[in-house]
């Protein structure tokens, strides 16, 4: 029975942080139609992160199932794409191809050391790609 309220849970999380990522996509695209820039900037920097890393973290772990639980999470909505969810890890770490330091603010060191583990992982091949 714990099962099914820890899936359940998880699931309520998942749902939640993907419903934020949408609400920060709105938020940015309303923001480049008025001219404002690529990112809306009434939107913290750290939530922001937090958001990312929620939804990159998804992605990852949903990709990295064996194929019989995949698709059968994937019956229920959920799809994992590892690229996607690398590409939102390194958004909430700050790192860019043009830079070797990451731009997110010294106050969000959890983010990054999470992050930092994880896109560093991949690097060194240790097969998420």
């Amino acid at each position: 029975m714990n099962f099914v309220y820890g899936s359940l849970n998880v699931r309520s999380t998942m749902q939640v942080y993907r419903l934020l990522g949408k609400y920060i996509e709105q938020m940015d695209a309303e923001a480049q139609a008025r001219g404002e820039g690529p990112e809306d900037k009434s939107i913290d920097v750290h939530f922001r992160s937090g958001v990312y890393l929620g939804v990159g973290m998804s992605h990852i772990i949903i990709s990295l199932m064996p194929a019989r639980l995949a698709t059968l999470v994937e019956l229920f909505g959920y799809k994992g794409n590892r690229h996607l969810g690398l590409a939102l890890l390194q958004k909430a770490g700050g790192w860019t191809k043009e830079s070797p330091e990451p731009a997110v603010s010294q106050g969000a060191p959890l983010d990054r050391s999470i992050t930092a583990n994880v896109v560093i992982n991949r690097v060194d091949g240790f097969g998420l790609i």
